[in-house]
């Protein structure tokens, strides 16, 4: 049986802990043994309300959010009496449920080949699992990684500022590591994201977890007709625990009907895409029912799949019209100009039987307007590795990226240069080699990839591209330059490696990284799990 400890945030302005705090974590103590911090000053009276549900009950005033109520209870428990545990789950009170049983949850994610896992995912700067429901595995817990990170987090400003330095954060950490991910709901599945869409994912995923936000009109796109009727009929959970803690919060039932309901603003692109969905069912009547039920299916998934993608997109271009705003106010450049720039990375499994040059002998890519993918890049850290023979002018913009760039095989950059001397690294054969950083792998978030030569056999492009599938992240960019000639080949290639068109790097960056005249530059991605699900 599976050993699990659960840490619980919470908070709570009248410093109460509510019924539906109360009954949250009595169904997770059927599961784990669970320790509970309140970011809030209480009374022993109030924190008695969790004897015989908890381990540990705890409330003060440490104004770091929920990461700091984990950091904290990490210091209380230890991370040596953490790591006894086969499972850790990290929760917090922003959300009402369990509505379902979360067991069918766990049996689901024990079959999924991760690390750690959550209920959903988004993206900001990263592909996250959002922390509202985290859980890591005995690989997780028994690395540091996990631990380190809790261990800095600090007070900040704003909750928009924790979840930009800690819930956008953390995924990415851990992937950076080695360490797989996975959520209930994939990415990308619009359809039955709860902040995009609540009753789908409640009736077709049975959800388990409803957040707070929704009845405050911020977490779903689509309107909720009849909230209680929509628990009601899909789980045996008591409503009353939602009403009267929002009552708690000042809001009555017509106000809680505005927001979930009447106050949802549909947009005219939506309402378009609905008018042509009634069109078009009224064409598919004429086919007999079995078959009509099943295109009917067809079309609501593919439709709802455009309007809640296109919601999707709102939103993330207003977060980032918010965030440039931010950077305006105050720029914040992580440039340091005492680093000492030397190659710090071990090259491992590399062909020693001598060099092989796959690539053509000029630069063929074309950088735009790189500000905005240099400031993404060095604030968050991320690698970039450039295969084939680049111009040192052609690359000079990314030297801000503090020894984040990493050149291979070029011919066009002066060997006695320091630039040489510190960034290229003359790999003999990039079929079969690794880098290494303080003896952990290196995981590449963009990869660019210079037009092959005529006689490289496809052999040994599939090795490239396999090779270097291994050091990708789920997030991760390969950008190839290629003939134009040679795209369906190229195409054909990437789809049996288990890549898959980056749509969202095409977005970011199309127009951005571009190639001379006659060649074409294509992004990928590593298929999803959402992506595989809908090829089967």
């Amino acid at each position: 049986m599976t050993k699990r400890i659960c840490l619980f945030a919470g908070y709570d302005l009248e410093g109460k802990i509510d019924d539906y705090v109360i009954y949250y974590c009595k169904e997770l103590s059927k599961m784990a043994d669970v320790y509970y911090l309140g970011d809030f000053n209480s009374s022993d009276k109030e924190l008695e309300k969790l004897e015989g549900i908890t381990k540990g009950a705890y409330a003060f005033r440490h104004k770091k959010y929920d990461f700091g109520s984990w950091q904290e209870l990490v210091k209380l428990i230890g991370k040596e009496k953490i790591r006894e545990y086969d499972e850790l789950i990290l929760a917090n009170d922003s959300c009402f449920g369990p509505l379902y049983s979360l067991d069918n949850v766990f049996k689901e994610m024990d079959t999924r080949d991760c690390d750690f896992w959550g209920l959903s995912s988004s993206r900001g700067y990263h592909i996250h699992i959002q922390s509202y429901f985290l859980v890591f595995k005995k690989s997780v817990i028994n690395d540091n990684t996990l631990f380190d990170f809790l261990h800095g987090v600090k007070a900040e400003k704003s909750l928009a500022d924790v979840c930009t330095n800690y819930e956008e954060r953390i995924t990415y950490v851990l992937s950076k590591k080695g360490f797989k991910f996975s959520t209930y709901i994939p990415y990308g599945d619009f359809i039955n994201q709860p902040y995009y869409n609540t009753t789908n994912a409640i009736t077709n995923k049975k959800f388990p977890l409803l957040k707070v936000k929704t009845f405050y009109g911020e977490v779903g796109f689509e309107p909720i007709k009849n909230w209680e009727k929509l628990i009601s009929d899909h789980s045996s959970y008591d409503i009353k625990l939602i009403k009267n803690n929002l009552y708690r919060r000042g809001l009555d039932d017509e106000q809680i009907s505005q927001k979930v309901y009447y106050g949802k603003r549909i947009s005219k692109k939506v309402k378009l895409i609905k008018f042509i969905k009634s069109i078009i069912k009224g064409f598919l009547k004429i086919l007999s029912w079995p078959i009509r039920k099943y295109v009917y299916h067809f079309v609501d998934f593919k439709l709802e799949q455009v309007v809640n993608s296109f919601n999707y997109r709102i939103d993330e271009l207003t977060r980032q019209i918010k965030e440039l705003e931010k950077r305006l106010i105050s720029t914040n450049a992580n440039i340091n100009e005492d680093i000492d720039y030397t190659k710090k990375y071990d090259i491992i499994n590399d062909n020693k039987k001598g060099y092989k040059d796959y690539f053509l002998s000029d630069d063929y890519f074309v950088f735009r307007e790189m500000d905005n993918i240099i400031l993404n890049f060095d604030r968050y850290g991320k690698d970039i590795l450039f295969i084939g023979n680049f111009e040192e002018s052609n690359i000079n913009d990314f030297d801000v990226l503090n020894n984040k760039l990493i050149i291979t095989n070029s011919k066009n950059i002066n060997k006695n240069s320091n630039f040489y001397k510190n960034y290229v690294y003359n790999i003999n054969d990039i079929t079969s080699f690794e880098l290494l950083n303080n003896k952990n792998n290196i995981y590449f978030d963009l990869i660019l990839i210079e037009p092959f030569a005529q006689n490289v056999k496809q052999e040994d492009i599939i090795k490239i591209l396999s090779n270097l599938y291994k050091q990708m992240i789920p997030e991760s960019i390969l950008v190839i330059n290629i003939k134009y000639n040679e795209v369906s080949n190229i195409n054909k290639i990437v789809k049996e490696l288990s890549f898959e068109i980056d749509e969202d790097a095409i977005r970011m960056y199309g127009g951005k990284i571009v190639s001379k005249i006659g060649y074409s530059v294509l992004f990928f991605r590593k298929k999803r799990e959402y992506d595989k699900n809908i090829q089967e």
